[in-house]
């Protein structure tokens, strides 16, 4: 398997082994010190068994909405139904580099940098690290992606935002349910999505070099899925309405991927699950989620700006659906309790 490497410079290290890395005594919060392990370039590392997700998509795909009312809907504890509890700490919650400050690196070489989520996550008696990367839209298309991503080889999750410009859609689709706006062009869009996915899957193919891979779980997040309700299809109310609670059985969460994966493909989205299945660790598994805002709710980034892009908002929209790429993630994990859930 290849090695595990500071998300940050991808210099190795091995806490089994004890090389490449040092423990520091740091000032997390103010009056708050805690014993933290670094690499020796000084940037935090993870802890043991923690998990990695990585939000990537085009700009406006809803990434930051989707990473934002992820981290609302945490604080509701609504895992632990199935024995999970996820949670920031006050000196850790969400934030660019307010805990690790003088230790996250300010920027990659082209000049930005992913929010980072650091969440505490506890099963079993068992306590880590969620650590949830919200990735620069820009970035996401041009040049390397281990070079824009330092952190991309080591990430367990990747969810993949595919908003509806990177669908294909018919004319009276295109006209009555998404009101894409002027600077959208569906194909050119779903074009740099698919160059970027296969960049991605590429990159990480060259990472391993033909050893083992590191597994991980591929998740499409159909994002702002609460523009497809004027669409006539017979599945969008069940594909929506079954996220409505972070707490759904896994028979239902089985049932909202097959739905979502449905609509997907006959939306001209079964390119990006043929790429995504070629990714090395993931044998061949790719799982499709529908994420549906609320008008109004916060982290909407540029389209809040326009008023023509919130005319097909509807109730169907549910904050709660945000917690559905980590619901997948955390099942296949094998982390959770569901036998109560799936009678």
């Amino acid at each position: 398997m290849s090695e595990t490497c500071c998300p940050w410079c991808r210099q190795p290290y091995d806490y089994a082994a004890e090389t490449g890395y040092k423990i520091e005594h740091e000032e997390v919060a103010t009056g708050v010190w805690r014993d933290r392990c670094h690499c020796l370039q000084g940037h935090l590392l993870p802890k043991p068994n923690a998990i990695l997700i990585g939000i990537f998509g085009p700009p406006g795909a809803g990434k930051d909405y989707l990473q934002t009312t992820m981290s609302r809907k945490i604080a509701e504890s609504p895992l632990s139904t199935f024995g999970i509890s996820v949670w920031a700490p006050p000196d850790e919650r969400f934030h660019s580099r307010a805990l690790i400050k003088p230790s996250i690196p300010k920027a990659n070489e082209y000049g930005t940098e992913p929010k980072l989520g650091i969440y505490r996550i506890k099963y079993r008696g068992q306590e880590s690290e969620l650590w949830v990367y919200d990735t620069h839209g820009p970035d996401f298309i041009p040049g390397d992606p281990l070079s824009k991503f330092p952190f991309l080889s080591q990430l367990d999750v990747l969810v993949f935002a595919i908003p509806p410009p990177c669908l294909t859609w018919s004319k009276n689709e295109m006209s009555a349910a998404l009101r894409a706006g002027p600077s959208d062009d569906p194909l050119q869009t779903s074009h740099l999505a698919h160059t970027a996915i296969s960049n991605i899957v590429n990159a990480l193919d060259q990472w391993e070099g033909g050893n083992v891979p590191k597994p991980r779980i591929a998740v499409v997040a159909m994002t702002k899925c609460d523009r497809y309700s004027g669409l006539a299809w017979r599945s969008y109310t069940r594909m929506c309405k079954a996220n409505s609670r972070a707490d759904v059985s896994l028979e239902d969460l089985a049932n909202h991927c097959c739905d979502a994966g449905q609509f997907l493909i006959s939306h001209g989205g079964q390119g990006y699950l043929q790429s995504l299945a070629e990714m090395p660790g993931c044998n061949g598994h790719v799982f499709v989620t529908a994420i549906s805002s609320a008008t109004g709710e916060p982290g909407l980034g540029e389209d809040n700006s326009d008023p023509e892009l919130e005319i097909a908002a509807s109730p169907d929209g549910e904050p709660a659906s945000t917690l559905l790429p980590l619901r997948v993630a955390l099942s296949l994990m094998g982390i959770g309790d569901y036998g109560d859930n799936d009678d």
